[in-house]
This record gives C-alpha cells, structure tokens and sequence, in this order.
C-alpha cells in the first residue's frame, strides 16, 4: 500500500459563501482510462486496464496496473487532475499488487497468479525520474503472494505471503533482503512507515510497531489487539492511525481510530462503521477517505475528534469495484479496477470543526490531543 503523506499537512480552512448550494462531497471531477482517451468512434476496443493502486509524488501519479498478461507500471501527469495524461510505463513480470514512491524511484510489488494460487512473486524497482520514459532498475524475486510495500529512507518493507521482508534499496540496481519482520507470529497484510516507526497490520487483528533507528533492521515494539476482526488496510498521519476492520457477514465494516503516540502502546479510540464493505484507508490531517470496495464508492470522515468521528460525505456506488486509494492535498485518487483512476476534490466536504467546506494545508498533526485511554480490544 500504498499512501502518499510527505508534504501535506493536518488542518482546514474555510472556503466559500454562506448560503451557496453545498456542492458534493467527495465531488467527482476527472478520470483516467483508456476507454476515457479512445475516439468515441473508434472500431478497435479501449486497451484493457485493471487500477490496483495508486500512489502520487508531486504531478507524477504511479498506477499498478494488473491486467492478466500485460501487467505495468503506468505513470500520469497529475499537475490538472480533472485530465490525467498518460505519461510512459513499464511492463511487469507478474500481476501488480501495490506501488510506493521515493523521489525518482517506484516500487512495484508482483505476484504470478497459477489458477488463482499465487506461484511467486517480486518487487520491481523503476527509475521515474524522466515519466515519460521509465526504466526498469531491477526486479527481486520473492517466494508466493506479495501483497504491499511501503518505502522509508532508502528500505522498501514488503509484505509477502503474511512475512514482512526488508529491502536495502539505496542502490536500486542491487536490491539487498538485509531482514525479516513477523513478531508474535502475525499474518502480516499491510504496512506504512512513518518517521522512525514501522506499522504492521496482522491480518487477524494486531497492530504491530517496530522502530526504524536502523531502517534496514526494524527493532519490534510491541503489538496490540485493534479489533477482533480481519485488520485489511492502514494508514498513519502524526499521531493518529485509521484502519479498517473486516469482520464476518453481516456484520457491518469499520474505520478503526487509534491513538499511536506512543508505538508501545497503541490505543484504540473508536470504530465507526462504513457505508458498505471498506477495502482501503487514506488520512491526511482532519479527513480519512475510505474506498468502498466492491460497492464501488468513496465515504469521507471527519476525524479531527478520532474518538467521535463523523461521516461527511458519500460518493457512489460507482458501478466498479475499488481497489485502493490516496490522498494527496485535497485530491482523492482511486483506483477504479477496470475504469482506471478516479480522481475527486474533497475541499468541499462540510466539517464541524471549521463550519465550513474546507481544504487541506499546513498545522498541526491531528490526533495529538490526549484522548481518553481505552481497552485496545474494546468495541465502540
């Protein structure tokens, strides 16, 4: 997974005049997709496309693209987000799960999928700095399902088939596997990276941390019991985590709120249920987007109180299922499986902290306050 937060910051401001018609929230206002840049009239059929994941580094929008058997890499420019323009890409020796981006560099993680049994997979390193021609740096082969990858000052952690293997990238030609991470025998599914702080979200409920002061060997922290369900996706912004929680029908989703001020000792702060079955998290500051799998939708929370947040905003069903999703500023990308990458303002949201339709910008991190403790394993 893939979440792109360097650089944005956690507080809102207001926008618009009182008493104009609130506009939609999350309102959608472009697309990408072949089918989107084919001549209405053309004979031949739109190029296929299956957007897994989308990650953004300034204009340079990076999408996994898993078609079967034409597997890439595709890179947008981004700078006007109502029209993404394909730039370049690159094709993959498997199936796309996820990508991560480090200034000049992407990386891809790939599984070769044999009767929908996962034979091998890998994590391929690319060279972005020129968009338009991508390069294939290299590729590490890895045993079985390769699931998610995050990058954090020169390593990339790669999730792969419930173990959490460690990559020395700071020389993309020769990848180095320098660690294992798999604490308490979790099922690790995804990871971000924060600062110092690893993030490891146990498959079957634990949030794991394990400090980066060597970022090639993560040192384990400690884990916590965040839910008693399934633990499907992560995010992190200062000192505040999201993540979604999956339990057994038909029991409604959650987006899972926890304090990790201190990494030793997670808190659990609330859980919200979504709009239908959540596949993916993105935060930044105030607001955390959820991707509403195969419902095909967006639902935006407020959660500047993480232990009473609010839902403010639902776009959908879309008519295609999500894949995952980023924030970036007060752009919502998603990645739309077979319509490509979708792409929403969120500026026009209605918070109840401002009273207003509000954007991302600078401030203070959101979670910082100090919210009441509760059982890490406690309902909400």
């Amino acid at each position: 997974m893939r979440i792109w937060l360097t650089g944005f910051g956690a507080s809102l401001l207001i926008s618009g005049s009182a008493g104009a018609e609130p506009p939609s929230c999350p309102e959608r206002v472009g697309v990408w997709s072949p089918a989107a840049i084919r001549a209405p009239l053309a004979d031949d059929p739109a190029p296929p496309v299956d957007a897994v994941d989308v990650a953004v580094a300034g204009r340079v929008v990076a999408v996994a693209d898993a078609t079967y058997g034409s597997s890439r890499l595709r890179l947008l420019d981004g700078s006007d987000p109502c029209h993404p323009i394909e730039l370049g890409g690159v094709g993959l020796p498997g199936n796309a799960t996820a990508v991560a981006l480090s200034p000049g560099l992407a990386a891809v993680t790939h599984s070769t999928i044999d009767w929908d049994i996962c034979v091998d997979g890998g994590l391929t390193l690319v060279d972005i700095r020129a968009p338009a021609r991508p390069l294939v740096v290299s590729t590490l082969p890895l045993d079985s399902c390769v699931e998610d990858v995050a990058i954090g000052s020169g390593v990339a952690y790669v999730v792969n088939d419930g173990d959490l293997v460690v990559v020395d990238i700071a020389d993309p030609e020769h990848p180095v596997t320098t660690a294992h991470y798999r604490p308490e025998l979790i099922h690790a599914w995804r990871v971000a990276v924060q600062d110092r702080t690893l993030f490891v979200a146990d498959l079957f409920g634990k949030l794991c941390t394990a400090d980066l002061s060597d970022p090639s060997i993560p040192r384990h922290i400690g884990c916590a019991v965040v839910t008693h369900d399934n633990l499907v996706a992560l995010a992190v912004f200062g000192d505040l985590l999201a993540a979604i929680s999956r339990p057994d029908p038909p029991n409604p989703h959650e987006l899972v709120l926890v304090n990790v001020a201190s990494p030793l000792q997670p808190i659990r702060l609330s859980a919200t249920a979504t709009a239908g079955r959540a596949d993916d998290v993105a935060l930044v500051g105030g607001i955390a987007a959820v991707g509403l799998g195969f419902d095909g939708g967006v639902q935006i929370f407020e959660v500047y109180d993480p232990v009473r947040p609010a839902s403010v905003g639902i776009a959908g069903p879309l008519g295609t299922r999500n894949h995952r999703l980023t924030l970036a500023g007060n752009r919502l990308w998603l990645a739309e499986n077979l319509e490509g990458v979708a792409v929403f303002r969120i500026d026009a949201c209605q918070l109840r902290r401002t009273g207003g339709r509000s954007t991302p910008t600078g401030g203070a991190a959101a979670g910082s306050g100090q919210p009441p403790r509760q059982s890490p394993g406690r309902r909400d």
